[in-house]
């Protein structure tokens, strides 16, 4: 896959406007060698002033990206820091409102006593923390596929006008930017992953990772599940109304009792012939 099939299909929807404009710097380079004079008709020199004077427009927009880049990972990231704070103080909340007290454990032995903050129920906790490594997850997302991108596209930049400018100005600018070297979206990620497993999921960090690796919001219901509830619930209705309209036998018994062990009898068979035995042995 090219990547720019990649980064279209893996960027955050919302957040469009804020990754490199690939398309349009390759669409720059590529519109630069079509409009570049011909080496048979016009002197080195020229050749050579027209590139530098494209290298020179396209750096800026380099720097414009870069900068763009930048301002934006350093805004979520302190968004970031700002939520984890406050989860953890609702989390402690939770903790002092249920008579848990401050408990000395890695993480939260820095935090005071709240009052009157309103502590959530446990699921609503982990739904929020949940919803929250998501999106730490989405920035450290963010974070590769804008380096891989500058990284792309200077390597195609010095590919097609055979020259090692590119190279150079990644190593000037994006290896030491800030959005690539801060890494404190990594140990963020770390932390939030330790906390939900030692206060939400009893230490048990197999169940806490599977829950915060899928997210409830949002979950997709297996199609063959929904085929086999959809297929039940229909033979089901089907054999309400068959049941009714088959009246009532000859004979004592109540139409109630009958309608009840007809409508059971027929519904067990639907998961196969020995189930509707069995239910005949109990009766």
């Amino acid at each position: 896959m090219k990547f720019a099939e990649h980064l279209a299909a893996h960027i955050t929807p919302e957040w469009r406007k804020q990754y490199i404009s690939y398309e349009e710097m390759k669409a720059m380079l590529y519109a630069a060698v079509e409009q570049a004079p011909s080496s048979e008709v016009t002197e080195e020199d020229v050749i050579t002033r027209y590139y530098a004077r494209f290298d020179e427009q396209f750096f800026r927009v380099c720097d414009k990206e870069l900068a763009k880049i930048n301002t934006f990972f350093s805004e979520k990231m302190a968004e970031a820091t700002r939520k984890y704070t406050t989860l953890k103080s609702d989390l402690q909340a939770s903790k002092d409102q249920h008579g848990d007290g401050l408990r000395n454990r890695k993480g939260f032995a820095f935090l005071t006593k709240l009052k009157n903050v309103p502590a959530r129920k446990m699921q609503d906790l982990k739904l929020a923390f949940s919803e929250f490594y998501l999106s730490l997850i989405l920035l450290q997302n963010y974070q590769n596929l804008n380096f891989t991108g500058f990284r792309k596209i200077l390597k195609k930049h010095d590919k097609l006008m055979t020259t090692s400018n590119g190279a150079k100005w990644r190593e000037d600018n994006v290896d030491c930017s800030t959005f690539n070297t801060n890494k404190d979206i990594d140990k963020l990620i770390q932390e939030v992953e330790g906390t939900f497993t030692s206060e939400l999921e009893q230490g048990d960090r197999q169940r806490a990772m599977k829950r915060l690796r899928v997210p409830p919001l949002g979950e997709a219901q297996s199609p063959w599940t929904t085929f086999k509830v959809g297929l039940f619930s229909g033979a089901f209705i089907v054999l309400v109304v068959s049941v009714i309209l088959s009246g009532e036998p000859r004979g004592g018994r109540s139409s109630k009792t009958f309608l009840i062990r007809t409508l059971i009898i027929r519904t067990l068979t639907l998961f196969g012939p020995h189930y509707s035995d069995l239910f005949f042995k109990l009766y």
